[in-house]
């Protein structure tokens, strides 16, 4: 088990052992699958695991391009193929049920400088903040639609700044 995949484990833990559930926020992209891989066949208590995306593209869920796809196929299989996996495309309701804040955010760096669909520079981006999810009268999620250099246009959505800075842990992965 990597560092960050032993870290991950030891926060999640504690977690369950502290308050009997735990919430696990995932990226998507190349940077995590290696840590998705090493906690799929590890002895937490799945069970008691709530897992969702920081972002995710609106797209079929089997699409290449899906976060909830590399998520089925990498880290909710084997032993964590218990935990309780909530899409950030399922009824608000459903995404609001995870208990806040959030116990561990794990975040990877895009190839492009990105990370949970926040760029450091978008020139061509049109950002929607929706009341569809708000969270105590504070927008927490966001919908974005923009082009990328030689590629369609990319809507996806995701958590805000503010609510992944909420996080009790944040582990930023990198390749």
């Amino acid at each position: 088990m990597n560092n960050n995949s032993a870290r991950i484990h030891s926060i999640l833990s504690n977690a369950i052992k502290n308050k009997g559930s735990a919430s696990f926020i995932a990226s998507g992209g190349s940077s995590p699958v290696p840590i998705f891989k090493d906690l799929s066949t590890s002895n937490l208590d799945w069970a008691n695991i709530e897992v969702t995306l920081v972002d995710d593209r609106f797209v079929n869920k089997s699409h290449v391009d899906s976060n909830e796809k590399l998520l089925n196929e990498n880290l909710l299989v084997n032993k964590a193929s218990n935990a309780s996996f909530i899409s950030l495309k399922s009824d608000p309701s459903e995404v609001h049920k995870i208990k806040q804040p959030f116990d561990l955010m794990l975040l990877g760096m895009g190839e492009d400088a990105h990370f949970a669909s926040l760029f450091p520079s978008r020139k061509n981006a049109i950002v929607i903040s929706f009341d569809l999810f708000v969270l105590q009268k504070v927008c927490k999620y966001f919908l974005s639609m923009f082009k990328k250099k030689k590629a369609k246009h990319r809507v996806v959505i995701g958590m805000i700044y503010f609510t992944i800075n909420e996080a009790i842990s944040i582990v930023f992965s990198s390749t």
